[in-house]
């Protein structure tokens, strides 16, 4: 399926969808159940893009997409001085020429290549993402409550491959430090997701969740990680009973600040 009507989104794989299309879509994505469990009245709030996410996003953009991708989108600016008056006419220069373009600093510009190329070296992670089918959208229906969900997994099997891949950049690939990572961002809620969402829109059902999780800083170490199927059954009982939170929070027209009303006692921890 290669059109997608945002007004009438209908159920399927689609190509080529920019991300800024992707936000658009009215459906429910993993991004927005994960802040509809901090409070229901948070997944109703704009996020903020910040540097980190501008520069996860180039990385993604260079990993999975390539060089022609990456340097349709993202130019790197010029060495200058922006408090000078040169400097500034400058900088308005260079952005009005490549208008539409992400301005990179050099040094961000580095270390996404640094990291592609770590990456790459990496024999699973290499090989996981070779023939890979990247960056697609998938829109499909919640079987329980028919919510229409949108996901945009980082890679998805072709015809000899049977797991959904994720790329993951972060501060510590050790497997401790993952492992916070996935308990402390709900990775594994996306997993199920994820891989729900596939089967749902193809028919052709998935069971592994594998993540590509690269430092962002020297050396760039790569880890990769397959999410043990009890785990994402228990993502998957997390997005259900998020899925159910939504539709009660539709239904009454309300989305609150808080989910209990009731008091709450902080004890003291145990090894203080």
């Amino acid at each position: 399926m290669t059109s997608l009507d945002i007004n009438d989104p209908q159920r399927g794989i689609y190509q080529n969808i920019p991300f800024d299309v992707y936000k658009q879509i009215p459906a429910i994505s993993n991004s927005y159940l994960s802040k509809l469990a901090i409070c229901p009245a948070k997944a109703k709030i704009e996020e903020s893009d910040t540097p980190s996410m501008a520069l996860g996003r180039a990385i993604h953009t260079l990993i999975l997409e390539g060089l022609d991708a990456f340097s349709s989108r993202y130019i790197m600016a010029p060495d200058i001085d922006k408090r000078t008056k040169e400097g500034k006419a400058e900088l308005i220069r260079v952005t009005l020429k490549n208008y539409g373009k992400e301005l990179l600093t050099a040094e961000q510009f580095e270390k996404c290549f640094a990291i592609r190329e770590a990456v790459y070296s990496h024999p699973a992670a290499s090989k996981m993402l070779a023939d890979g089918v990247t960056e697609q959208t998938i829109i499909f229906e919640d079987r329980d409550t028919k919510l229409l969900c949108k996901a945009r997994p980082d890679a998805i099997p072709d015809k000899n491959k049977f797991l959904l891949v994720d790329l993951k950049t972060c501060a510590d690939v050790s497997e401790r430090g993952f492992s916070n990572s996935i308990l402390k961002y709900k990775y594994a809620m996306q997993g199920a997701f994820y891989l729900d969402g596939y089967g749902s829109a193809t028919q052709c059902f998935v069971d592994s969740f594998v993540f590509i999780a690269v430092e962002t800083e020297p050396p760039y170490m790569v880890g990769c990680y397959l999410l043990e199927d009890e785990y994402v059954g228990w993502g998957r009982i997390e997005y259900k009973r998020l899925l159910d939170l939504e539709m009660k929070c539709r239904t009454e027209s309300k989305y609150p600040h808080y989910q209990d009303e009731g008091l709450k006692t902080i004890f003291k921890p145990n090894w203080l």
